[in-house]
């Protein structure tokens, strides 16, 4: 997570315009802003923002859902399987 890159993305383009182009509430915008990512379902919306802004979209300032193999070793570490 890059909350710096979060944090940037949101003060160059604005929380109200982000909301209105994510067709989200402000208080989900700023509930990624506080954890420091954004949904993967946004980046569409966000890069495209972005590159209308000349703002950098860091890949890693959103949530990715992590591949079945890392999910696999992660849960096998802690002795469950999927």
């Amino acid at each position: 997570m890059h909350k710096e890159s979060v944090d940037q993305i949101v003060s160059a383009i604005g929380l109200p315009r982000l909301a209105v182009e994510l067709g989200v509430s402000r208080h989900s915008i700023r509930a990624a802003k506080n954890a420091g990512s954004f949904p993967a379902s946004w980046y569409a919306t966000v890069r495209q923002l972005c590159d209308r802004h000349n703002v950098p979209c860091a890949l890693a300032a959103f949530n990715w859902r992590k591949p079945v193999e890392e999910m696999t070793a992660t849960h096998e570490d802690q002795g469950s399987s999927i």
